[in-house]
């Protein structure tokens, strides 16, 4: 009798385990079928904001391109979902990519004349902004050898456009041929029109993002001059060329001159109840920065601060602008030795600038070199971590973007070579 209740109890025990193991699984199956379908619901629910005459753009591109992720065998499964989700999401939380692809398929000058901002577009996207900027350099050289004075004001509109966007992505090769393959359309138009005034800003502004500093200051001055020919001295459309001027000659190391341009300038916009809120932040965003080359470190960083409040309170906390006042806030502090400050500002930046730009978008590449800076400078035995860091910025800097003869690759290269030199304590 004991021996058979025993039988039993040892089989009912069975029983239950192999029924709890099976629910177990079950329910774990269930747990991670759920999970597996995240992206595809996220990117539903991106598709929902879609006109209706771009409703194929869910199955034609955004589905597949999903799904290839989610199937590629390269990856461990936690990868594949991480990748698919975050491709999901970028797509859900920048949904203005559905108005750029209306533009997109009216051809390159309609997808070109009113840009989002492509730093908070997916990468596909912008490559597919690159291609329309290929086909808008070759109907520059078209319209060239037909003079059209009508059509030479259109394409130099949407070349300032473009390019603008470009510059703004750190693009500046792309921005740089186009504004060169559009210049000699400006003589189809008068000198003083404002289409050509805006190409030739852009232009130089394309010299100095690519480090010829004294390229870009001459064709400031030659521009500066014709403006002032042409609309006078303190003339609101003469700051735009001025702010450039400044800052070409802050970025040429001539700081205390820009620093004083800069600040007449910032008066004479105060002044001005018309200005352009954004074109005021960009003028004060720069000369806090040259008051951080001048010396004056606790001036530069209120005002980088006040700034800071002000791009949040009029375009976001997120904002690109946002996002770059508070960078070079951080980036100050590495400069002035401030590791530890340094390092509050730029972690949680880094979190930021790669959920809204990317996590290998110039911008984020540079917040993550100054944040390996600053907690080298917080913590110096971790020397050997920060030049794996700078490494690793420096070889994507160097084979994607922005290039190996770019600002941004070469000061990389100059911290590592510094960092080389430097023992570990």
């Amino acid at each position: 009798m004991d021996l058979t209740m025993i039988l039993v109890g040892g089989a009912i025990t069975v029983a239950g385990t192999l029924l709890a193991l099976i629910g177990a699984d079950l329910l774990s199956e269930e747990i991670r079928t759920r999970i597996q379908q995240l992206p595809l619901w996220l990117l539903r629910r991106a598709a929902r904001s879609l006109p209706p005459e771009l409703n194929s753009v869910y199955e034609d591109e955004w589905r597949p391109e999903l799904m290839s992720t989610l199937q590629n065998d390269r990856w461990g499964p936690i990868t594949r979902l991480a990748r698919g989700t975050a491709f999901a999401w970028s797509l859900y939380a920048r949904r203005s990519a559905a108005g750029i692809a209306t533009a997109e398929r009216s051809g390159p000058l309609s997808a070109l004349a009113g840009l989002p901002d492509l730093r908070t577009l997916s990468r596909s996207r912008r490559r597919r902004i690159g291609q329309h900027a290929d086909e808008l350099r070759d109907t520059l050289r078209d319209a060239a050898r037909t003079p059209d004075s009508d059509r030479a004001e259109q394409l130099l509109r949407v070349t300032v456009t473009a390019s603008q966007a470009l510059l703004d992505d750190r693009d500046e090769h792309t921005a740089h041929t186009l504004t060169r393959t559009a210049l000699p359309l400006s003589g189809q138009l008068a000198p003083g029109h404002p289409a050509v005034l805006d190409l030739r800003r852009v232009h130089a502004f394309t010299h100095l993002q690519r480090g010829d500093h004294t390229q870009a200051e001459s064709l400031l001055l030659d521009l500066h001059a014709d403006e002032v020919r042409a609309f006078g001295h303190r003339d609101p459309r003469t700051v735009p060329t001025l702010r450039v001027l400044h800052w070409t000659r802050a970025m040429a190391g001539r700081a205390t001159e820009a620093e004083t341009g800069l600040r007449e300038l910032d008066h004479q916009l105060s002044r001005d109840t018309e200005t352009d809120p954004r074109l005021r932040l960009h003028v004060r965003c720069m000369h806090s920065w040259t008051l951080g080359q001048t010396g004056q470190l606790d001036a530069a960083i209120g005002a980088y601060h006040q700034v800071a409040r002000d791009r949040a309170e009029l375009l976001g906390d997120r904002h690109p602008d946002t996002l770059d006042t508070r960078h070079s806030l951080g980036k100050l502090y590495v400069l002035a030795g401030r590791g530890a400050a340094a390092t509050a500002v730029l972690q949680p930046l880094r979190r930021d600038r790669t959920a809204v730009q990317g996590r290998r978008h110039p911008d984020t590449l540079e917040t993550c070199k100054y944040l390996a800076l600053a907690t080298w400078q917080a913590h110096p035995r971790r020397l050997r971590r920060t030049r794996r860091a700078l490494r690793r910025i420096l070889a994507i800097q160097w084979n994607r973007r922005p290039g190996p003869e770019h600002p941004h690759t070469l000061d990389t290269q100059h911290w590592l070579a510094t960092l080389t030199t430097t023992e570990t304590p």
